[in-house]
């Protein structure tokens, strides 16, 4: 009985982690202008990389699902995967500290758009470019505030659970 409060504990944790993380992301484009353009840059660029076998195999008929496959894109290379990898790594080393939660799942969300830029085997063209770093730094922090709210909730009384 313990085990299964202890899986609906840390699924309740990842919902609400990824809910700001999701929620940072949107008022983080919204204030800033920078981002707001790096983000239309990097949509074109995904409309031209991705849509062109959806729209030759009619796919996606309007814009609107385009739309949502792009964001549902984002969502899951930014902040999905680097916690989820963090989440199962540390579940099978036993880690409880917020420093494994936290830096992990920031580390890996920063990482993203150049491990996206390696699959597209764009790699070469690897330039420092503010924006660049600055959305880097933006996904640092959104995997930091992501990490350390599932820690927060998952690892509270994880011990008295466990003894039960």
């Amino acid at each position: 009985m313990t085990i299964v409060r202890h899986i609906f504990k840390n699924m309740i944790s990842l919902a609400l982690a990824l809910t700001c993380g999701v929620l940072l992301l949107l008022c983080a484009f919204l204030i800033d202008a920078n981002l707001r353009d790096a983000a239309l840059t990097a949509v074109f660029y995904s409309l031209q990389v991705t849509t062109y076998d959806f729209l030759v195999n009619g796919e996606i008929q309007n814009i609107f699902l385009l739309v949502v496959y792009l964001f549902r894109s984002i969502f899951i290379s930014i902040i999905f995967v680097p916690l989820l990898i963090t989440i199962l790594i540390g579940e099978a080393v036993s880690a409880k500290s917020y420093v494994w939660y936290v830096c992990v799942t920031g580390l890996l969300a920063s990482l993203a758009p150049w491990i996206i830029r390696a699959a597209h085997k764009s790699a070469a063209d690897i330039n420092t470019d503010p924006i660049e770093l600055k959305v880097s730094l933006l996904f640092f922090l959104i995997g930091t505030s992501t990490g350390l709210i599932y820690w927060f909730f998952s690892q509270k009384n994880h011990d008295a659970l466990i003894a039960r």
